[in-house]
């Protein structure tokens, strides 16, 4: 009898911690879903699950105003500067969007750079062809939002 506690036991442990490992993986790489308009175009993101991209969907939506750099990306101030400074990096993927830390910058990249910026935190990624960044002007207005 005692063999059969102690086996349930060790099973109910088991199944405890490996679902408790579950839902702190979710809450880690849940992905919030955001547009990005410019003009008539209309562009689709998601955000990470980092403390800092959960910061910068509470300031949304919000309208930039956002300046072009050289064939590579987009960047303008936001409203509030996010306080978070969780993995900070040197480079992005083509498509990143992010937090340039040093310049308290938001940006969307959408093509590679001639150097890879230090100081970034990644905040998601753009999920929509990149080639409109090809017809867009310079300054452009942004709006980003929660997607409905």
């Amino acid at each position: 009898m005692k063999g059969k506690f102690l086996g349930f036991t060790i099973i109910l442990l088991a199944a405890f911690s490996a679902h408790s490992q579950d839902r702190s993986t979710d809450s880690v790489s849940k992905k919030t879903e955001i547009t990005i308009t410019i003009g008539s175009a209309v562009i689709e993101a998601e955000l990470n699950g980092t403390a800092a991209a959960k910061e910068f969907a509470g300031m949304l939506p919000t309208t930039l105003s956002m300046t072009r750099m050289g064939e590579h990306e987009y960047y303008g101030s936001l409203p509030e500067n996010l306080t978070r400074t969780d993995d900070i990096q040197t480079g992005y993927t083509v498509g990143d969007i992010a937090f340039w830390t040093p310049g308290n910058l938001f940006a969307m990249y959408f093509d590679e750079p001639s150097r890879a910026p230090q100081g970034l935190m990644i905040l998601g990624r753009i999920t929509s062809d990149l080639s409109v960044f090809d017809m867009l002007g310079n300054p452009e207005q942004v709006t980003i939002a929660l997607s409905e």
